[in-house]
């Protein structure tokens, strides 16, 4: 969780204070809020770091 992320000040959010589930969440309706992204299909496939143009080569169809 990007503590720094303005998104995260403007809620005033406290990550100590949700659950992993409730994180999840929070990150999957603002991105932003994510700290280094890991797309991964398997050991051998993945991405580390905000780069979506690599997220399709890496997940494919």
């Amino acid at each position: 969780m990007n503590t720094r992320s303005p998104a995260y000040k403007e809620r005033g959010l406290d990550v100590t204070k949700m659950t992993k589930k409730q994180a999840i969440e929070l990150m999957m309706e603002e991105p932003n809020l994510i700290k280094r992204p890991l797309v991964m299909r398997d050991a051998k496939r993945y991405v580390f770091g905000w780069k979506p143009d690599l997220y399709d080569e890496v997940l494919g169809d």
